[in-house]
């Protein structure tokens, strides 16, 4: 009976094991699959984008690091930038730094905000030697609102905002474009990954307690009379050089006549 009793586990811990060595290579078989999926799909993305921009952008001037290499983001910044004096300019979310890179082209004087640190040590080896960068580490919507104030005592506003810091679970967006409206009067804003009315191809950010859809900003919007712009190119036509499935919407935001009027000018953009 023992030695039955011995045997019969035995077998069981042969069977656990052999179960268990199935397991591991089913997971390293999936592993692998997908690994491979994914590798493969980058390189389409990458022919694809490459391919796009032979057919329908052979001359754009961009930078792939910045905007994440979006055709319809460049076409308009390659002319608004020419628009701007190139004083000082804020960018909220800061990633790696790429598009900090050009806006410390663009800017004598570029102040961009994070409150991921390893995020911002990356950026920093990114944008190299460049002394006109000043990266701080803060929620953004409670750095603007201590410091537009000062910003409009000392007389030197920024002329631009990049917003890009809405993430889950924050979300400041809306505080932030009323922070900057309620104070930078003249200042053009750029805000990326929202909807882009009319068009579905372009996609947007979806959070839990906030959705960058059409509507998302729409109080603010009429409290402080923006006048909003869209790129005209459509997303069938964009693309990204990141690995993504969708481009990302774009809105552009301006409150004076002055800023109104150096949007309505760029024949890349549409008004809402």
């Amino acid at each position: 009976m023992n030695d039955l009793k011995s045997t019969s586990n035995t077998l069981e811990e042969r069977i656990t094991q052999a179960e268990m060595s199935v397991r591991d290579e089913v997971s390293k078989l999936h592993f692998h699959v997908t690994e491979e999926s994914d590798r493969s799909l980058r390189f389409l993305q990458r022919q694809f984008y490459e391919l796009k921009k032979i057919l329908f952008f052979p001359g754009l001037t961009l930078d792939e690091a910045a905007f994440n290499g979006q055709f319809s983001k460049h076409l308009v910044w390659n002319e608004l930038k020419p628009k701007l004096a190139g004083s000082f300019a804020v960018e909220t979310g800061t990633y790696l730094g790429g598009t900090t890179s050009l806006l410390a082209r663009a800017f004598s004087r570029v102040l961009t905000i994070d409150i991921n640190a390893v995020f911002q040590e990356q950026a920093k080896l990114k944008t190299g030697d460049a002394t006109n960068v000043e990266f701080i580490l803060s929620d953004s919507a409670s750095f603007l609102r201590q410091n537009l104030p000062k910003w409009v005592d000392e007389g030197c506003l920024p002329e631009f905002f990049y917003l890009d810091a809405h993430w889950d679970p924050v979300c400041p967006l809306a505080e932030e474009v009323e922070l900057i409206s309620r104070s930078c009067h003249d200042a053009i804003v750029m805000i990326d990954d929202i909807e882009v009315p009319g068009d579905a191809g372009y996609g947007f950010d979806r959070y839990e307690k906030a959705v960058l859809d059409k509507n998302y900003l729409s109080k603010v919007v009429r409290e402080f009379g923006l006048a909003c712009f869209v790129p005209r190119l459509a997303s069938a036509m964009d693309c990204m050089a990141s690995f993504a499935i969708e481009p990302r919407g774009t809105w552009f935001l301006a409150q004076t006549a002055a800023s109104i009027e150096k949007l309505e000018s760029c024949a890349s953009l549409g008004r809402l």
